[in-house]
């Protein structure tokens, strides 16, 4: 996936920053919606919330913690 061969797409995690849940996903064009960290437009790994309404995205770089991320449920 990109930079990032090692993640698996769809793993779901909790973020300490973001009250919903979070999906991993891949964007592979240059997605209308802005990184919530960084401002720029998502390409490459990036984690999407599910919260229907919620446009909160963020790119997989921009997460410097991994440890403020906590897999959800048995993906």
């Amino acid at each position: 996936m990109g930079r990032h061969p090692f993640l698996k797409l769809g793993l779901t995690y909790r973020f300490r920053d973001h009250p919903h849940p979070l999906n991993l996903t891949q964007k592979v064009y240059d997605y209308p919606d802005k990184c919530h960290s960084c401002e720029q437009h998502c390409v490459d790994a990036v984690l999407e919330c599910v919260e229907n309404g919620c446009d909160y995205i963020l790119h997989w770089d921009c997460v410097e913690d991994k440890s403020s991320l906590t897999l959800e449920g048995p993906n």
